[in-house]
């Protein structure tokens, strides 16, 4: 038996993400391709175990289910991110 819950979140509210990036990619210039010029924070994480990849924490203020989930997709697609969680 599988049990879902649904996300229940008040809008407009700040939303984080974590985007894992390749050490040689510019993770601001990532960012402001896929946000434009939109305020957000963008904070450095950790490092991967051999320094390959580095995480970053982006937040950014959200209106709605369907930009933040439209964003979230903009990211896994952009070839310079690895994953996004």
């Amino acid at each position: 038996m599988e049990i879902t819950q649904e996300l229940k979140l008040e809008y407009p509210c700040d939303w984080e993400y974590k985007l894992f990036i390749a050490h040689e990619h510019d993770a601001h210039g990532i960012v402001q391709e896929v946000i434009g010029e939109r305020f957000c924070a963008l904070k450095k994480s950790q490092a991967s175990k051999n320094g390959t990849y580095i995480s970053y924490s982006l937040t950014l203020l959200v209106h709605n289910d369907d930009e933040r989930t439209a964003l979230f997709q903009a990211f896994k697609s952009h070839s310079s991110i690895k994953f996004v969680l």
